[in-house]
């Protein structure tokens, strides 16, 4: 239930998780009241890039892992904050940024790519690597 208190249990915090009909239908309530699901998607990428650059010395290399739908937006956001900020970002995506289907995850997809283009971001993308070499990646930017 959304709001529910955070449980405690053998010392570890348990905090509510929402499933995909509370999710939609606090997006609902969210855009009813003015603020759009692009809007969400780039405040919640910032908001991960900000923590990102909080918790870490950098700028340092990140890997961002997204999936194809709005939540992997997210992700395209934050590589682009990141990227802009001068964060050298390799972002893996299971489809090519044109391929996503998703709005508004397609547009900050294809956002990203353009701004990394335009500026010369350090912002590689990975499509659909295979677990060589998505492992291959990680150890290298873990080394780094």
């Amino acid at each position: 239930m959304i709001g529910e208190d955070i449980e405690k249990d053998s010392g570890f915090e348990h905090r509510p998780v929402l499933d995909v009909a509370d999710v939609a239908k606090l997006e609902q309530a969210i855009a009813a009241d003015g603020t759009s699901l692009a809007e969400l998607m780039e405040r919640a990428g910032d908001a991960i890039a900000d923590e990102v650059q909080a918790q870490l010395a950098g700028p340092a290399p990140v890997v961002v892992l997204c999936g194809s739908g709005n939540n992997g937006g997210d992700g395209w956001v934050c590589a682009r904050a990141l990227a802009q900020a001068g964060w050298p970002v390799t972002l893996v995506t299971p489809r090519a940024a044109e391929a996503l289907t998703a709005e508004p995850a397609h547009s900050a997809a294809l956002k990203a790519l353009a701004a990394a283009q335009t500026n010369q971001l350090l912002l590689t993308v990975l499509v659909a690597p295979n677990a060589e070499q998505l492992e291959l990646e990680l150890n290298e930017r873990t080394a780094s």
